[in-house]
């Protein structure tokens, strides 16, 4: 399972003493907030913003209370001049960490309550515990999608990623993914981008960002002093792109075959998922009791500018259509292939994403 983590100092008022811990989560571009470790940990202290929750697509279910932090990173290269970046955010403080089976959702009509995505039944958890994958004490989520606080009214934890106000002129609230390509390589994250960026990574593949609703929050940094600093958000499904499934006409005619094809299906950017996965819904419909069954073939997911995020692949999963909760068009979880493929730079401030090619 392929999994990419990054090394995080944080620090909260009137947790572990108010000094900073360091620990390493895992990167992820597809979860929203920043979540941390805090199972046995006294809370009396904290400042809480209300309580939060998350339940991931793997079946991992976080609560506990959001709070303000600082979060800088120990291992920056900074050019000369350059102060070090230090972002305040609001992030989770997982006090319970549990484990559903995978495909769970929260039911619909009853949130207290998690159901197997397909069948709707309940489904019950056990207890886990940190670290994740044997190293990660946590998500340092990277989707430019926003969680609302339980009880909060308009406080939201953002992607710490997102509220990174660069000091320095000329550049912009953005940052650059470049993945490791194998185990024991390095990747890199750039915070703050600019026209030179914009350059070098040129227009090819430049694609506008579908937002979220609203569109738009104070970032935490500037919100307490006079006019407040607003950060765009975005969509879990960050972009669009055409999908196109080629499948044989009939078992016993291989040779002969049909191409289905759909545009703008929404893309969920996910460095956190080992692979793609194509989750089924109103459109993009999967399943043998579909008209059309997307899930099955030889997958190529496209650009609007023409070029390949997937191509020629049969290495993908599929979640069947379900009739259980909120209609869903379906979209696709590109995974951290597109990472491998890619450099990927989020424009923020200009609601665009780029894709370079390795």
């Amino acid at each position: 399972m392929t999994k990419i983590g990054i090394n995080v100092s944080v620090t909260v008022p009137g947790w572990n003493n108010g000094q900073p811990v360091s620990a390493v989560y895992e990167f992820d571009t597809g979860g929203k907030g920043f979540w941390l470790n805090s199972v046995g940990v006294d809370m009396t202290n904290v400042k809480s913003l209300g309580a939060v929750e998350t339940l991931y697509t793997s079946g991992y279910f976080y609560s506990g209370v959001a709070a303000t932090a600082t979060i800088t990173f120990p291992n920056v290269t900074l050019p000369s001049g350059t102060p070090s970046p230090s972002i305040h955010a609001n992030v989770g403080l997982v006090t319970e960490f549990l484990k559903y089976p995978q495909g769970s959702m929260f039911n619909p009509k009853d949130p207290q309550q998690v159901i197997s995505r397909m069948t709707g039944k309940p489904v019950k958890s056990k207890p886990d515990s940190f670290p994740i994958f044997g190293q990660c004490f946590g998500d340092f989520g990277a989707s430019l999608c926003p969680t609302t606080v339980s009880g909060g009214n308009t406080v939201v934890m953002l992607g710490a990623l997102s509220q990174y106000l660069p000091p320095v002129p000329g550049l912009d609230t953005g940052f650059v993914v470049s993945v490791p390509q194998s185990e024991g390589d390095a990747g890199w994250l750039i915070l703050g981008i600019g026209n030179h960026l914009r350059t070098l990574f040129g227009s090819a593949n430049t694609l506008p960002m579908n937002p979220a609703s609203p569109g738009s929050f104070p970032a935490w940094n500037t919100a307490p002093f006079g006019t407040p600093t607003m950060v765009n958000t975005f969509s879990e499904q960050a972009i669009n792109a055409t999908v196109a499934v080629t499948q044989p006409t009939c078992n016993d005619a291989p040779a002969q075959t049909v191409t289905h094809t759909l545009q703008n299906v929404g893309m969920c950017l996910d460095t956190g998922c080992p692979h793609v996965v194509m989750h089924g819904g109103t459109v993009l419909t999967v399943g043998n009791n579909q008209p059309i069954n997307y899930g099955t073939g030889t997958l190529n997911i496209m650009t609007t500018t023409g070029d390949g995020i997937v191509t020629g692949s049969k290495d993908y999963s599929a979640m069947p259509t379900s009739d259980v909760g909120p209609a869903i068009p379906g979209y696709v979880n590109t995974g951290v292939q597109n990472f491998i493929n890619f450099h990927v730079m989020y424009d923020i401030t200009q609601s665009n994403l780029y894709l370079a090619h390795r």
